[in-house]
């Protein structure tokens, strides 16, 4: 399959829309860092489906954040900008991790019975995900280390199925 630009413009459409990295893969853009830093998911041949940052600005650069063999995506930043949220296949079963998003560091596994598309509460208390036709959230606390709660079920409705991890 060809690539696609991945591309993006202002919210109020006051200026065009700019291309922001032009590759022989697909590529989705989900979460950007309060410094410029786009997080997007990237297919591929070789690794199947990857997380990647862009840095924006004068140096332009792409390089691999999560690169495996296994299905990652849906990367969800947290508001501090320090964790990423995201869906992984490594288990075998799609699951919810969250992982240092600069330097080093542990992933945590956050769900127990299968997740997707994680995204943050606006203060960066909770994480929601969605399990099956559940919506599930779970109390994280990101200082002074990274730690989660049990998953507790919210509603849960019928949702469309998908094989992407977002």
């Amino acid at each position: 399959a060809g690539g696609a630009p991945l591309s993006c413009g202002r919210v109020d459409g006051a200026a065009a829309e700019e291309r922001l990295l032009t590759t022989d893969r697909p590529n989705y853009p989900f979460s950007w860092s309060r410094d410029g830093v786009l997080l997007f998911v990237s297919i591929s041949l070789r690794t199947v489906q990857d997380v990647w940052t862009l840095r924006t600005g004068a140096e332009r650069k792409a390089a691999p954040f999560l690169e495996t063999p296994f299905v990652e995506g849906a990367p969800a930043l947290s508001p501090d900008g320090r964790w990423v949220a995201y869906a992984s296949g490594e288990s075998g079963r799609t699951e919810i991790h969250v992982r240092p998003f600069m330097g080093s560091g542990e992933k945590l596994t956050i769900s127990t019975e299968g997740g997707n598309e994680p995204v943050w509460s606006r203060n960066g208390r909770e994480l929601f995900y969605r399990s099956g036709d559940a919506m599930m959230a779970v109390d994280v606390t990101t200082s002074p280390v990274l730690s989660a709660g049990k998953p507790r079920r919210l509603f849960e409705r019928r949702y469309e199925l998908s094989s992407a991890l977002w």
